[in-house]
């Protein structure tokens, strides 16, 4: 289990610092603090939270985090849980889960993100906050999210109208696996993005002593407007991936179907001549013409022309276009 403690507010004049001692300078309450916690077991995480004076319902929400979009407001706690992409688009998207108190915020996930890696790295340097309290920690934290969400959106259309480029120019060099990959990328990318919105529009209303993100609404409401733009644009991508479908599929049937016709164009070819060689190939004991001298090459002559006729009459027509 890695555990990460941070002041909010450093008399340095950053936005954090590192603080190793949280729980003690919280008891003595000396400030606002950040603990992140991540690639833990239940077992580990429920020994550290001992420490801390916790609900029951509380407790089992930080046990039970990963697992799905929570959002659960206690007397004294405020837990919450939204899905978020550590990575680029192609990782698997994990949960990260908030449980917020008075003066203290901890944040649990199951692998590092690099969203919060970003956010820490930020506000230690130079990145300031609003203000130096809990919420406005939240709320900066939930603004990268969301941010990271509609640049993942963004990524995700220009992937997809690149693949629509494509099949304009060549409906041949676009496969189906590359559809579908992008359909995937898509259900997964709405999914997480419908989740965020649900839990910001919900953390919008909340009036917690704790967590309030009142004075801080126009810096707040970026995070359910990003989300609601990362929609928007993810019904442009399923639109357009619906329609590179469809035109795959018209694509995929004209070859079948153009097959099918020189097949049949193939078969019409050789249907007289199987006539021909049927007619002397019968085995009746008085065929006159079975006995010309040059009866076998003129037959020969004869479906050969018949043959290239027929192909030139198909060609002519533009049925082996």
């Amino acid at each position: 289990m890695i555990v990460r403690s941070y002041r909010i507010g450093a008399e340095s004049g950053s936005a954090l610092e590192i603080c190793d001692d949280v729980l003690e300078c919280r008891r003595q309450d000396r400030g606002s603090y950040w603990i992140d916690i991540h690639s833990y077991s239940p077992d580990d995480l429920e020994s550290w939270l001992d420490s801390l004076t916790l609900s029951d319902q509380a407790m089992k929400s930080c046990l039970e985090a990963g697992q799905a979009t929570r959002y659960l407001p206690l007397q004294d706690e405020m837990f919450f849980s939204f899905p978020v992409y550590p990575g680029s688009l192609e990782t698997e998207p994990v949960y990260l889960s908030f449980l917020c108190m008075q003066n203290l915020v901890i944040t649990l996930h199951d692998v590092p993100i690099e969203t919060l890696d970003s956010a820490i790295d930020g506000l230690i340097s130079s990145l300031p906050l609003f203000e130096p309290n809990t919420s406005a920690l939240v709320c900066l934290l939930l603004l990268f999210e969301s941010t990271e969400s509609l640049k993942l959106s963004e990524a995700l259309k220009e992937a997809v109208f690149e693949l629509d480029d494509r099949m304009d120019d060549n409906p041949d060099g676009v496969e189906g696996d590359e559809i579908l990959d992008q359909k995937r990328l898509l259900r997964s990318l709405d999914s997480v993005v419908a989740a965020q919105h649900w839990c910001f529009e919900f953390l919008g209303r909340l009036s917690r002593p704790f967590l309030d993100f009142e004075a801080l609404t126009a810096q707040f409401q970026l995070a359910p407007s990003n989300t609601l733009a990362a929609t928007q644009i993810l019904d442009r991508v399923e639109n357009t991936i619906s329609d590179l479908q469809q035109r795959f599929n018209m694509t995929q049937q004209e070859k079948t179907n153009h097959r099918l016709a020189i097949l049949t164009i193939l078969s019409a070819i050789f249907m007289p001549l199987t006539l021909i060689a049927g007619i002397y190939g019968m085995n009746f004991d008085k065929m006159p013409e079975l006995h010309f001298s040059y009866g076998y090459p003129a037959v020969l002559i004869i479906m050969g022309l018949i043959a290239i006729g027929m192909f030139l009459f198909f060609k002519t027509r533009g049925w082996l276009e």
